[in-house]
C-alpha cells in the first residue's frame, strides 16, 4: 500500500452500532496503524440539527466514505442520510460487507469488499483488509491527479452537466417508470439470493431444491427451482454456552423446548428451510472460538435432530458464525424459509 506521503488521509466510517460495533473498532486501529485517519460517530442517541450538521461536516472533510454493511445498516434511517450525503458531495465511497445484506438501492452499482467473519474473523480481516488499503490508495491517487489537472477537471465537470441534463431530457420521455422499477427490484432480489446461495456448495444446493413433477401421461418435467426467501426469519435465544459446548443433556434440552416452542409460535411446523444461519456470540474478537463451537453445538445438538424428526429444519444447509459484540449467552439463529 500505499498512501504513504505527508497528506493525511481521512475516511467517513458509516456503520450501525447495534451490529458492527466491535468490528468498526478494530477497524479504526488497522486503519489508524496506517496513517488513516478515521471519522466515527460514536453517539447512542442520534437525531436534531445539530448531530445531522457534524455528520456533514465529517462527511464533507474526508475524502473516502467506507459503510460497513450489515442488515441493520441497510435498515438504518442515519446510514441512509449519510450515503445520501456522500452521494451528494460525490465522495468515493466503498463498501465492506460485513454480515450478508443487500447493498443500498443506492449504491447498486458499487463492488464490495468482503469482510464477512466466517468461523475466523481474524483470517478474514487480514485477506480482506489489504483490498481496503489497495483501494483507499487507488482513489486517492485518482483524487491527487485530478487536482493538478484543474483545466481538465472544469473541462470534464462541464461534460458531466451537459450529459446529465441530455439524460434529464431523455428521462421526461420515458413512460416506463413502473417496468424499471421492477426490473431493479427484480435485480434486488437475485442479489441477495446470489449472495445466500454462494455460500452453499452447489452440489448440495441441487440437490435441495430440483423437485421432478409427474405430468398425468407419466412423463416427468423439470419444475423451476425452488428460492428462498428474501428475508429470514430471526429467533434470538438466551442459551447455556458453557453446557451446550460440553454437551450437557440438560442444555440441549432446554434449547431444543426452546427452538420448538419459537417454530409453533411463528407459525413454522409447516414450512421448510433451506439456508440457516446460527450465530455464536463473541464479546471480543479473541472470543471467536468459543463462538464458532457454540453455534455448532447448537447446530449439531439442537437444530439437526430437529429436523429428522420432520420439523422445519429437515434437509435443511447450516452455516455456522459469530456475532461479533454479542455475549456468549446469546444465539441467533437466522431461517430462509423455501417460498
Amino acid at each position: 500500500m500505499l498512501v504513504s506521503d505527508t497528506t493525511t488521509t481521512r475516511v467517513f466510517v458509516s456503520y450501525a452500532r447495534e451490529q458492527s460495533l466491535a468490528f468498526v473498532d478494530y477497524l479504526e486501529q488497522m486503519l489508524k496503524a496506517h496513517h488513516i485517519e478515521s471519522w466515527i460517530d460514536r453517539t447512542s442517541l442520534r437525531g436534531g440539527e445539530k448531530w445531522l450538521a457534524e455528520i456533514r461536516r465529517g462527511i464533507d472533510k474526508c475524502d473516502i466514505f467506507l459503510l460497513v454493511l450489515t442488515p441493520g445498516a441497510v435498515e438504518s434511517p442515519w446510514v441512509s442520510l449519510e450515503i445520501k450525503h456522500a452521494l451528494r458531495r460525490h465522495k468515493s465511497i466503498i463498501p465492506l460487507m460485513f454480515y450478508p445484506c443487500v447493498l443500498p438501492r443506492q449504491l447498486s452499482g458499487h463492488h464490495f469488499i468482503d469482510f464477512t467473519p466466517g468461523t475466523d474473523f481474524q483470517e478474514k480481516f487480514a485477506a480482506s483488509f489489504p483490498r481496503l488499503l489497495d483501494s483507499i490508495a487507488d482513489i486517492i491517487h485518482k483524487q491527487r491527479a485530478t487536482l493538478a489537472q484543474p483545466h481538465k477537471r472544469f473541462r470534464s465537470r462541464i461534460a458531466l452537466i451537459s450529459v446529465s441534463i441530455l439524460l434529464a431530457v431523455v428521462s421526461l420521455a420515458v413512460v416506463v417508470t413502473v417496468l424499471v422499477s421492477n426490473a431493479y427490484w427484480i435485480g434486488q432480489i437475485q442479489a441477495q439470493q446470489a449472495s445466500i446461495q454462494g455460500t452453499v456448495n452447489a452440489d448440495v444446493w441441487a440437490t435441495n431444491t430440483a423437485v421432478i413433477a409427474t405430468n398425468t401421461s407419466g412423463q416427468g418435467t423439470r419444475t423451476p427451482l425452488r428460492t428462498l426467501s428474501t428475508s429470514p426469519v430471526e429467533m434470538r435465544l438466551q442459551v447455556d454456552s458453557t453446557g451446550l459446548v460440553a454437551g450437557s443433556p440438560t442444555a440441549i434440552t432446554a434449547l431444543t423446548e426452546e427452538v420448538r416452542n419459537a417454530i409453533a409460535s411463528d407459525n413454522l411446523s409447516d414450512r421448510q428451510a433451506g439456508l440457516v444461519l446460527v450465530y455464536g456470540g463473541a464479546a471480543t474478537v479473541s472470543d471467536e472460538p468459543l463462538a464458532g463451537n457454540i453455534s455448532r453445538a447448537v447446530i449439531d445438538n439442537v437444530l439437526s435432530p430437529l429436523g429428522t424428526e420432520g420439523m422445519v429444519f429437515g434437509d435443511t444447509v447450516y452455516r455456522n458464525y459469530f456475532y461479533l459484540g454479542n455475549a456468549a449467552s446469546t444465539v441467533i439463529i437466522q431461517i430462509y424459509l423455501y417460498v
